[in-house]
């Protein structure tokens, strides 16, 4: 009987080890980390929110690869950013354009996947380089939960503070004429409240 329990110890203890947090991805280990709490209180809606832009990271939009780009597009800053991203590693093109055909194709690096996320929709989805994250500075303002056709909701008010990747430092800002690069300081959010999840944002209930 000893040596039977002394085995299922070491069986749970290998188990525990085979779920730590080295073996987790970020947004799985965040998600662990914000525990379900249903309150309403400025701190609990300030984890719920600073857990949302770990998930959403700001990113500079690029297709789904191997992908083939027509850099004579002059269509918000369209070709700078695929020539940014070549530039930084992250994309690397694999043919050599002809006057028949503009199109460079593209793939992705073993450098490129660190940084690329593809967010699903219902009906579509989104994909690009994270090139930074939103983090709350400060709740200002939040409603008293409202019951909209049996879902509480919550208007949420704050600040922002922005922390970029290291590797923007080599990225040459001027060129962007589009907003890529010209963060928000503040922003506001409806959460509602969900059983299994406790409070989350709109924006990503509307995508489940």
């Amino acid at each position: 009987m000893k040596n039977i329990g002394l085995s299922l110890l070491i069986i749970g203890l290998l188990s525990g080890c085979s779920n730590s947090k080295e073996n987790k991805t970020p947004d799985q280990t965040v998600q662990e980390e914000v525990k379900i709490d249903k309150t309403v209180s400025a701190d609990n809606f300030k984890n719920v929110l600073n857990a949302y832009y770990v998930r959403n990271c700001i990113h500079m939009v690029a297709g789904e690869f191997p992908e083939e780009v027509d850099l004579t597009m002059d269509w918000h800053d369209y070709a700078i950013k695929y020539k940014t991203l070549e530039k930084l590693g992250f994309i690397k093109a694999v043919n050599k354009p002809t006057v028949k055909e503009a199109k460079t194709k593209y793939i992705i690096t073993e450098e490129g996947k660190k940084h690329y996320k593809i967010w699903k929709h219902k009906r579509y989805s989104v994909s690009g380089f994270c090139i930074g994250n939103y983090e709350i500075d400060k709740i200002t303002n939040y409603t008293a939960p409202k019951d909209f056709r049996g879902i509480n909701v919550s208007k949420v008010s704050y600040t922002l503070k922005v922390k970029e990747e290291g590797f923007v430092k080599n990225i040459d800002k001027t060129q962007f004429k589009d907003n890529l690069f010209k963060y928000k300081e503040s922003d506001s959010a409806e959460l509602i409240l969900t059983e299994m999840q406790g409070w989350m944002n709109y924006k990503e209930f509307k995508r489940l």
